[in-house]
């Protein structure tokens, strides 16, 4: 079956305005040509893609399902239009980050600046969420790549290892936190790290830790690393983000070490090709540290 691609690219904006007349002003024609559109669209799908309500069109299930598909098609079309641009002008183009602000901040700007100082046409744009919301996006092609860590296997994502770092456990140096002391510890938390950190707290300083107290708790490790400048506690910290305050915060001695592990997520599907070019950079530079 033959469709008309403007049925769909009707139906997208009819869908995003949840109104027949918004979506008309958006495509510049007139509300009966969208309304005969969307009918044509329905006739030959043979599928209801909204129901009427009060307050609006609203989508359904297989409106929704067809929304998403749309939205995936157009962005996979427009990858392609910029593809084929950078045939002919080199790699180039804006790749779409999702990550975590402590990353975007610490872990890459130096590695940014010698990729662009190579493809200097590529541009980046980052936007944050949990690990979850940003592997949904980049599952439906709303990001090109994420850099994440502590990732769990989506079926429809391929996760790269790329950097592996150490987890400090970390203090100012003003606390003097010690193993004959029986000063009480105050700790601060990442949440998704906290049963491994306490447990190795728990092993290796069995003094201290029926006094400890978890003050803080945060999912930014930025937060907590203002937290332990302002002396605040003790807590355990990726070594890329605390290297820099090596004259202010001491690191614990731990016989064990925690490693945290960092991933580059593409779609299984597709990615495009400045985005495998940075991916590649990554691996190469990170394998230097």
């Amino acid at each position: 079956m033959d469709f008309d691609l403007n049925l769909l690219l009707c139906f997208k904006v009819v869908a995003q305005k949840k109104s027949i007349s918004k979506a008309a002003e958006v495509l510049c024609i007139t509300q009966p040509a969208v309304s005969t559109q969307i009918k044509k669209l329905e006739a030959q799908l043979q599928i209801q893609l909204f129901e009427r309500h009060n307050r609006g069109l609203v989508l359904t299930q297989p409106g929704r399902y067809l929304l998403g598909e749309v939205i995936k098609w157009e962005t996979v079309l427009n990858d392609a239009v910029q593809e084929t641009r950078n045939l002919h002008n080199g790699i180039g183009g804006t790749i779409r980050i999702g990550t975590y602000s402590t990353i975007s901040s610490h872990l890459l700007p130096a590695k940014i600046k010698t990729f662009c100082t190579q493809f200097p046409q590529v541009t980046f744009t980052f936007e944050y969420g949990t690990t979850k919301e940003i592997m949904q996006r980049v599952s439906v092609h709303e990001l090109d790549c994420a850099i994440l860590c502590d990732v769990v296997p989506h079926p429809n994502l391929q996760q790269t290892m790329f950097f592996r770092d150490e987890m400090l456990l970390v203090a100012k140096k003003s606390l003097k936190y010690s193993t004959k002391k029986q000063n009480t510890w105050n700790l601060l938390s990442y949440p998704h790290r906290q049963e491994d950190c306490f447990i190795q707290v728990q092993k290796h300083y069995k003094s201290l830790w029926k006094n400890a107290n978890v003050v803080v708790e945060s999912e930014n490790f930025e937060t907590l690393k203002q937290c332990l400048l302002q002396g605040l506690g003790a807590s355990f910290m990726p070594h890329y983000i605390i290297q820099d305050k090596k004259h202010t915060l001491e690191m614990l001695k731990m016989k064990k070490r925690i490693a945290i592990e960092f991933f580059f997520v593409t779609p299984l599907s597709y990615a495009r090709k400045s985005v495998m070019k940075f991916r590649e950079h990554l691996i190469t530079e990170f394998s230097k540290v």
